[in-house]
């Protein structure tokens, strides 16, 4: 990249007047005026850097910018990072280092350097520039001491580019705090706190927590809750569904673990303390774009290497969208329970699955109605025995009890429907309830009499009154030989036809789990686990190098 990295320093001014004072270096003054500009460019975009409004004059030596990034560039315990462009000199990036090695009884903080105040020019996003500055902070950051062994930092949650690009360079989450900061319209949103090892040095892990962290300390801050991830092995996501919780994949997760991959079993957004203490309250965290971007980030946060997938019901859709938008990023694909084309071929070709489905129409109505009859009045369990009929009663009554167990507080399920709140919508709504309305008399239409009529529904307009629709042929071509859909014989969630419906398209490799319903994977652990590990060890580079 065509671009210079430059130290910006002032003299520190001494307080009194008997000592001689440094005259600043006109050039790194110039320096600070144009990054001031631009830091307020940044400000005026929204991306914040610590102040939540613009600044009338921010290249004036009397405005609070100029004072801010004055101090820094005074502070013999912070170093100033500006990118410039080689041509005309103006800033570009800019980012602070933080180190507190002359403090000798800060044993602590003698070991890392804080990044603070990082941010890159609205028009030079996107272009790796970013991830450049990254780099150079970590070599400076080796050369300022050989203690130092961590670079820690901190972003908001709706800072996606910036934190997109931390994963990208290594950094790893190791918590997450809620009511974190509070941007220009007032709105509270959570924070993330990554770090990066930067020398291979071991440090004393200690432990800590709070109720505001989802993970344990490292290095004297926190203990990561997952373990690192070996990069001489495989990554498999599990993403768990509804009405479950990240339990699921118990069985499961240990069986892949004991054959030698690493393992990662997120709770999705909605379910876990964080994200209940929150955000549950909001919708707008639980459309599938949200759910898929927040899966994307957790997968980067933890490994840069491409992943087999794993996902059950509403994990199934979010993995689904994911396999869509970053293809790049999965070695496979395994779905349970939820099949590609799943909206269209119901229209098209099974209008009957609306039924199978019209346990959506009472999750549109407002709270607390349809939490009171999940937790309150049996909903739970009835949807277990409808979705999963064949399932051992007593292991299937067990789970029930747990998952609802975990859902009982108001948060959690109303975070839960939210999925459905913010993806079903009304005019879905409507039409599952005018399907229902035409149940006795479907028997005596013709199917085809009826498919026909839809056909002369234009799909766009379909698309809109179903489901977010996810199909096969929008995902890479490359990718498709590489998805694995199961589906449980006795679900009655989602009617054993759709799946029989994927023999329609050539690029589809399905099967179909014999005595097991919805939750397929807890019903015949042993089969589910030997299908999908055919599945992955057939798309397993790694593996198949050792072998």
């Amino acid at each position: 990249m065509d671009i210079s990295i430059v130290q910006v320093s002032l003299p520190r001014v001494q307080p009194h007047h008997f000592f001689e004072v440094n005259v600043p270096d006109e050039r790194n003054v110039k320096i600070l005026k144009k990054l001031c500009v631009v830091a307020n460019d940044v400000i005026k975009d929204g991306s914040g850097i610590g102040f939540t409004s613009p600044f009338t004059d921010p290249a004036s030596e009397d405005s609070q910018l100029f004072k801010f990034f004055s101090s820094v560039a005074e502070d013999p315990q912070k170093i100033l990072l500006v990118a410039l462009h080689p041509k005309t000199g103006q800033p570009r990036a800019s980012l602070t280092l933080q180190h507190n090695t002359a403090n000798p009884r800060g044993e602590a903080k003698r070991h890392r350097c804080e990044l603070t105040t990082f941010f890159v020019d609205p028009k030079s996003q996107s272009k790796g520039l970013g991830c450049l500055m990254l780099s150079h902070a970590e070599s400076v950051a080796r050369d300022i001491s050989p203690q130092i062994t961590f670079i820690t930092l901190d972003a908001r949650s709706t800072q996606k580019k910036a934190l997109s690009c931390y994963f990208r360079s290594g950094y790893k989450q190791w918590g997450e705090m809620p009511n974190y900061a509070t941007t220009a319209d007032g709105s509270v949103h959570s924070g993330h706190f990554l770090h990066k090892r930067i020398r291979n040095q071991k440090l004393r892990l200690a432990t800590n927590f709070t109720k505001y962290l989802t993970k344990p300390a490292v290095n004297i801050f926190w203990d990561p809750l997952f373990p690192e991830v070996d990069p001489s092995k495989e990554t498999i996501v599990f993403v768990h569904g509804f009405p479950d919780t990240a339990k699921t994949w118990s069985g499961m997760s240990e069986h892949f673990k004991n054959s030698g991959f690493n393992v990662l079993v997120p709770n999705l957004p909605g379910y876990s303390p964080v994200w209940q203490e929150s955000l549950s309250d909001s919708m707008q965290p639980y459309s599938i774009q949200a759910l898929e971007e927040e899966l994307f980030l957790y997968i980067i946060r933890n490994t840069n290497e491409a992943v087999h997938l794993v996902g059950h019901d509403w994990g199934a859709v979010i993995s689904q969208q994911f396999s869509i938008n970053h293809p790049t990023k999965l070695l496979s694909l395994t779905t349970l329970a939820i099949p590609f084309n799943l909206f269209s071929n119901t229209v098209k070709f099974n209008p009957t699955q609306l039924i199978s489905s019209s346990y959506m129409i009472p999750f549109q109505l407002p709270h607390p109605l349809p939490e009171m009859a999940l937790i309150n009045h049996g909903g739970i369990e009835r949807l277990f025995k409808m979705w999963s009929p064949t399932w051992n009663e007593r292991e299937r009554s067990d789970y029930a009890a747990s998952v609802k167990d975990k859902l009982a507080n108001r948060s959690a399920i109303t975070a839960a429907l939210h999925y459905y709140r913010s993806n079903v919508g009304l005019a879905s709504t409507i039409m599952r309830f005018f399907v229902i309305l035409l149940t006795p008399i479907l028997p005596f239409l013709k199917l085809s009499i009826f498919s026909s009529l839809l056909k002369f529904i234009p799909e766009t307009i379909l698309s809109a009154l179903l489901l977010h629709e996810l199909k096969l042929s929008n995902v890479n071509k490359d990718l498709r030989p590489k998805i694995l859909q199961l589906g449980g014989a006795t679900d009655g969630c989602v009617q054993i036809e759709m799946f029989k419906l994927l023999k329609n398209d050539s690029d589809a490799n399905y099967m179909i789990i014999e005595n097991a319903g919805h939750w397929l994977h807890l019903e015949q652990p042993d089969k589910v686990h030997r299908v999908v590990e055919a599945h992955i060890t057939r798309f397993s580079t790694k593996r198949k190098k050792k072998n």
